[in-house]
């Protein structure tokens, strides 16, 4: 499984483009639903 955090960025004429910011990849399980703390530190700091 992959978790993929995008930010769509729209200019003044409404045109989108997608910028990828983080992706964290995973074995998907019912376990491994949430995020680590390192997880989710990263995906913060891709944000910022």
């Amino acid at each position: 499984m992959q978790v993929i955090m995008e930010a769509i960025l729209v200019d003044d004429r409404g045109e989108k483009a997608p910028v990828r910011l983080a992706v964290v990849d995973r074995e998907l399980t019912t376990s491994t639903l949430d995020f680590t703390l390192a997880e989710a530190k990263a995906f913060l700091a891709s944000a910022q």
